[in-house]
């Protein structure tokens, strides 16, 4: 059932009748791209230009080097996708997005000098939708191998129709005119109402030669075996991507240490930026997660691909920080990932500034003859490659008269023929993996022992034991404290001097090292009483012993604070009740914290007489406040309880809106007791309803 169908050719798979019309033919070309399992990126809309992905470990970010390829747009709607390289042409292949419901499509190849050629692009109406987004080359290079989704039509209601199963179609690029050699049918093992995956790309693992893809609708790494076309659909858990802002991948692919990455990139600006992502094949996860900066020219970026085929180096030493007398290994990772060059062996040197030492060759998976010991260069010939990824492990002594400063080293494989692969390379030099660079050498520094200070004074935090640590890089040191530790640092709870003694491997040197306690109080004061709209100022009291490194204020009343990490406090409280805290942290790591009850009062004066005469004094009945309120009313009335004035949408204080003895139409009124009520509005919302007597006196 899963070799080829019997009914690749009928009207109900017109994919097919595209396929076959793939006529183009075999080319070396005279400019080729070497196979260095690089991952490289293809324009959408604008050019067609490729152009190779720059991971930059140290710093997190990702972008793109200067194109390989440089091509003007080849047609209108240029949307490349399915898109793979093969090494043995020097050629790129990919689809044309979609066939989507038409009857049309394109197959394209594209070469270093950017000739582009296309499949014809008319065949047979299709009575089922397919989308050709997904395309690898595979690692035998005798593929192209295009996983096909499967579309509702237009009257099923569009989409993507789960319901059937993907078809995985393996291109010969062998022949003169490529033909499907096989069409499998891609059916999971896990038990659900789908059948289908939605993937935009599929990338072959160099190693284990699996099919890895990603699948939209479960938001799950895949993988397809290419013998049987079952889908493993249950291994690897849901990936969440919404600390990326819900981008997820549209182009997978491998380098050639087997790692697998996938482009994400915005191109219909749905979400905030594009990603590089590097998967981690144990869990199915995101190991890492680089922003990633297109090209300044790019539209839309539809797919990725690389050349993992290949063979490729990276070196790590244990410790890039050492010093004289210290020993370290350095790690020459080697990735021997193409069948043609395992025949004939190779040579490896890997060579050391004067003053760096090679000790041992501690693992050396492929043999052969190994000279250099006890000098800067290593060189092994001979060495028989075999596929896979290992590596080489060497042990280093740093020399105790080497000078201090900033050196780099570099492995390379040399008399290595990678004619096979049609690369004319004869050396292949290490990469440092963590900068942007390729094929770049591998830093590390060498500092003298006298330019590091140890730290021999400690303070000691109320009720908390201390570490002591003399140094920030130990690499190279051993210790012994006086009762016995042997460990880089030493954790006391009690102040006191401690011995310890340190071999540099140079020399032994004996320090003692002082704990005292270390002082850090605060203290806010007493609680406070405050009138609504006042402003306190809060100074801590501060008794330290070392300076202080950060303050902290927070309060039950959220709005009551201006600044949260200022040395002094303004402190606007707007609710009844509040706490202010002050949490300050010392340079010794420390921690002291107080608090302060703060209550607000709402005080109204309320004069019980007034004598509006004229004499400017007292003339006016006022309700007042330690500042403005709002008046929703003011009223007052006689004593059988009729209104005789009455003051709307006012404020307290001011004469404006007080009662100046008149009726409300102007008469004044007789001396003599009168009524009164009023409902004040504070800014917080909070309203306060007052009555009362008044007496008027003229």
């Amino acid at each position: 059932m899963n070799r080829i169908l019997s009914y690749i050719y009928s009207k109900r798979y017109p994919i097919f009748w595209l396929l076959i019309l793939f006529g183009l033919s075999p080319t070396i070309y005279c400019q080729s791209i070497p196979c260095d399992g690089r991952l490289m990126i293809i324009n959408g809309y604008g050019n067609a230009n490729v152009y190779p992905i720059v991971i930059d470990r140290e710093n997190g970010v990702s972008g793109v080097g200067q194109p390989i390829v440089e091509r003007e747009t080849p047609q209108q709607r240029w949307n490349p996708e399915a898109y793979g390289y093969r090494w043995k042409d020097s050629t790129f292949y990919g689809a044309i997005l979609f066939g989507g419901y038409t009857s049309t499509a394109n197959i394209f190849s594209l070469s270093k000098d950017g000739t582009i050629s296309f499949t014809v692009d008319t065949f047979p109406s299709i009575e089922d939708g397919f989308v050709l987004e997904a395309g690898c080359i595979s690692n035998d290079q005798q593929h192209f191998l295009l996983l096909e989704d499967r579309r509702l039509l237009p009257m099923q209601g569009g989409g993507y129709n789960l319901t059937l199963p993907n078809l995985l179609h393996k291109i010969d690029l062998e022949t003169d005119h490529y033909t499907i050699e096989e069409t499998l049918l891609v059916q999971g093992i896990a038990e659900s109402d789908t059948i289908g995956i939605i993937s935009t790309d599929i990338a072959m693992d160099p190693g284990s030669g699996l099919c890895f893809a990603f699948d939209r609708f479960t938001s799950k790494m895949v993988t397809i075996d290419l013998e049987t076309g079952l889908l493993d659909n249950v291994s690897y858990p849901p990936i969440d991507f919404q600390p990326y802002g819900g981008i997820m991948p549209n182009g997978l692919f491998f380098d050639a240490f087997n790692r697998l990455y996938g482009i994400a990139h915005d191109m219909y600006n749905h979400y905030d930026g594009s990603y590089l992502y590097e998967f981690d094949k144990s869990n199915g996860t995101i190991a890492h997660a680089y922003p990633f900066t297109p090209p300044s020219d790019t539209c839309k970026i539809y797919d990725g691909c690389s050349c993992p085929m290949t063979v490729a180096i990276e070196k790590a030493l244990g410790q890039e920080e050492l010093r004289p007398c210290q020993t370290t290994e350095a790690v020459i990772k080697i990735a021997f990932m193409n069948q043609a060059v395992l025949a004939n062996p190779a040579s490896l040197r890997d060579s050391f500034p004067i003053g760096v030492e090679i000790q041992e060759v501690l693992y050396n998976p492929y043999g052969g003859q190994v000279t250099g010991i006890g000098t800067n260069m290593l060189d092994i010939q001979d060495l028989q490659p075999k596929f896979g990824v290992d590596s080489i492990v060497v042990r280093l002594y740093v020399a105790e008269q080497m000078p201090g400063g900033a050196y780099t080293c570099q492995a390379s494989l040399y008399d290595i023929n990678l004619s096979e692969m049609g690369d004319s390379r004869t050396s292949i030099y290490s990469d440092y993996l963590p900068s942007p660079a390729y094929n770049d050498a591998t830093p590390f520094s060498v500092t003298p022992f006298e330019d590091l200070e140890p730290r021999l004074s400690f303070q000691k935090c109320e009720g908390l034991p201390v570490v002591l640590r003399l140094f920030e890089n130990t690499n190279g040191l051993s210790f012994h404290w006086q009762g016995g530790s042997t460990a880089d640092t030493l954790s006391v709870s009690v102040s006191g001097l401690y011995d310890v003694s340190v071999n540099t491997g140079c020399e032994e040197l004996n320090y003692t090292v002082e704990v005292t306690d270390n002082i850090l109080q605060v203290n806010l004061g007493p609680d406070q009483q405050l009138h609504f709209g006042e402003v306190l100022t809060v100074m801590p009291d501060l008794q330290n012993s070392s300076p202080i490194s950060s303050y902290l204020w927070s309060s039950t009343d959220t709005a009551a604070l201006s600044c949260l990490t200022c040395p002094v406090a303004e402190v606007l409280p707007v609710q009844n009740k509040a706490t202010l805290s002050l949490f300050i942290t010392d340079e010794n790591g420390c921690t002291a914290e107080d608090k302060m009850a703060i209550t607000v009062e709402r005080p109204v004066y309320i004069p019980t007489a007034f004598s509006p005469n004229g004499d400017s004094r007292n003339d006016y009945f006022t309700l007042l406040t330690p500042i403005d309120v709002e008046l929703v009313y003011f009223r007052v009335f006689d004593r059988w309880g009729g209104l005789l004035w009455e003051q709307k949408n006012g404020t307290t204080n001011g004469t404006a809106h007080s009662w100046d003895g008149q009726s409300a139409n102007g008469e004044q009124v007789p001396s003599g007791l009168y009524l009164w009520s009023a409902r004040l509005k504070y800014p917080d919302g909070i309203i306060q309803e007052l009555s009362g007597e008044v007496s008027l006196m003229r």
